[in-house]
């Protein structure tokens, strides 16, 4: 863990207290089609093994609060659907590289440009960069994106690269982990971490009504981070967003709450119907004990970036942690617009949040003190994966929170 509160009793050793690892630019992106929710019903109905089902297929699309989804492989077309489906895993991870690595290129050139992303200011030194992670559980290719963005980016060739596969909708913060170790160990390196996740590709329906709710809730994303180490001046000066501890915890007899799976035809998702009850009865305790450890409680947090993990995720999270309504509008948002998208979908819903607190400024009577939050996520286990972040009042001017249309194209300001 990383305790670099700034309301302690401070170090009397300066040295000591940095780097503090930081997030300094994060960007986000999504296929460019969209696929309405309704139309994406319709067409799931045509394959005949629902043609009694159709009332009930779209029941279920209708009640998971997402209208759009930018899926890679477009369900509304029928043809598009038994394509697939007919599509050994060996091809289905053909299409993952061919469909992720345009997408995750766009993401991390706006990323390393800063022109409408969110954080640090200045250019980025592409020699800084030391190590590329990769975040995925819908596509295994190797040598994968990693080598390709070393490449397209001009990166030095003993650039270090790593996978996270297979830790589902939280892996975000085990990249996240990663990246925050590195430039710990190596002050003067930065680490690029890219999450992208296309379930689309891994569209099966062998078990009828679990794959139904499964593709009506999931949807494909990017979402790149640039992580380096800065000092506590360094960070008040110019609006960083400090990374001060990370939490992980997997809660007792709940493996069956999330399970992922390979198979002939793909990558599986298995959610268990006792996935909400899991999530309501282990969140508050768990975090209030993690916050607890830093000295905090659930009421010095500013802000909470929660997974849009489905509408009963949210409510349960909600209902666990006692937040009010306001507290969760990225994560509906982002859900609305996106659906699920596994580990990028949680810092999607941390680039809308900070937006919109920009126009606020440092709710702290210290003006060197910024806003502190809690970003959190599950993975297969179950287990809770978190961060307590700390994000200080931007210098200049603040730009406006991404608007609906901008934020769907992953285009849109932080």
């Amino acid at each position: 863990m990383y305790d670099t509160s700034p309301r302690k009793a401070p170090c009397p050793n300066e040295a000591w207290q940095s780097p503090l690892p930081a997030i300094l630019r994060l960007a986000s992106g999504t296929p460019p089609s969209d696929t309405q929710q309704t139309l994406a019903a319709e067409a799931i109905a045509t394959l005949p093994r629902f043609a009694d089902k159709k009332e009930t297929l779209h029941r279920i699309y209708a009640a998971g609060r997402i209208d759009t989804r930018q899926l890679a492989i477009d369900f509304t077309q029928p043809e598009a659907i038994h394509r697939i489906l007919q599509q050994p895993i060996q091809t289905r991870m053909a299409l993952f590289a061919e469909h992720a690595y345009p997408l995750a290129e766009r993401v991390v050139n706006r990323l390393l440009q800063g022109d409408d992303v969110y954080l640090a200011p200045g250019d980025v030194a592409l020699a800084d960069i030391r190590l590329v992670v990769i975040v995925s559980s819908t596509g295994f290719v190797a040598p994968g994106l990693d080598v390709r963005l070393i490449k397209k980016l001009g990166l030095p060739s003993d650039t270090a690269r790593l996978t996270v596969g297979f830790m589902g909708c939280a892996a975000a913060f085990s990249g996240l982990r990663i990246a925050c170790d590195h430039v710990r160990a190596n002050p003067d390196h930065k680490v690029l971490l890219v999450c992208i996740e296309l379930s689309s590709v891994n569209a099966s329906f062998a078990d009828n009504m679990n794959d139904v709710i499964t593709h009506s809730i999931f949807g494909d994303g990017c979402a790149a981070a640039l992580i380096g180490g800065v000092d506590m001046h360094s960070a008040q000066a110019r609006g960083h967003l400090i990374v001060q501890a990370l939490m992980s915890a997997v809660t007792e007899n709940t493996e069956d709450g999330i399970v992922l799976g390979l198979h002939d035809h793909g990558i599986s998702c298995g959610l268990s119907k006792q996935l909400p009850n899991y999530i309501e009865h282990s969140v508050g305790r768990l975090v209030d004990a993690f916050l607890a450890r830093q000295g905090l409680t659930r009421e010095d947090m500013d802000f909470w970036a929660i997974h849009p993990g489905g509408t009963r995720i949210i409510h349960s999270v909600q209902r666990s942690l006692g937040l009010a309504d306001e507290q969760l509008t990225a994560s509906w948002d982002i859900l609305k617009r996106h659906g699920n998208m596994l580990s990028p979908a949680v810092l999607f819903v941390l680039e809308q949040t900070l937006a919109r607190l920009g126009s606020v400024g440092s709710t702290a009577d210290d003006p060197r003190e910024g806003m502190r939050g809690f970003a959190l996520s599950f993975a297969p286990g179950l287990g809770i994966e978190g961060a307590l972040l700390e994000k200080f009042p931007a210098p200049g001017p603040i730009p406006p929170a991404a608007s609906a249309s901008t934020l769907q194209a992953g285009v849109g300001p932080m």
